[in-house]
């Protein structure tokens, strides 16, 4: 990969599971990690699932809930990140 440059307003804009998400970065443009602009209303996000690259989230406005490996749900402020490693079931929640 050589790298890539990319901007929310050129990110296609895709409904999945009642959010809006605009991919940034993706295991299909060859990254090994994923990055999407992800906007939905409350109690909106994927169920628990797992997959073979990364993701990370960084939490701009809000709260989101994210559960890892089955575990108890930790809800993450304003400000906060979350790194999600290859083939860990995770899953969260606006």
């Amino acid at each position: 990969m050589t790298g890539t440059i990319n901007t929310i307003e050129a990110s296609e804009s895709h409904f999945v599971l009642g959010e809006t998400l605009r991919p940034l970065l993706t295991n299909a443009m060859g990254a090994s990690i994923e990055i999407f602009d992800t906007r939905g209303p409350a109690d909106a996000g994927p169920p628990p699932h797992q997959h073979p690259w990364e993701e990370m989230y960084v939490v701009l406005a809000g709260e989101l809930e994210v559960t890892l490996n089955g575990g108890a749900p930790q809800v993450l402020g304003e400000g906060t990140v979350a790194h999600i490693p290859a083939g860990v079931t995770h899953g969260y929640r606006n």
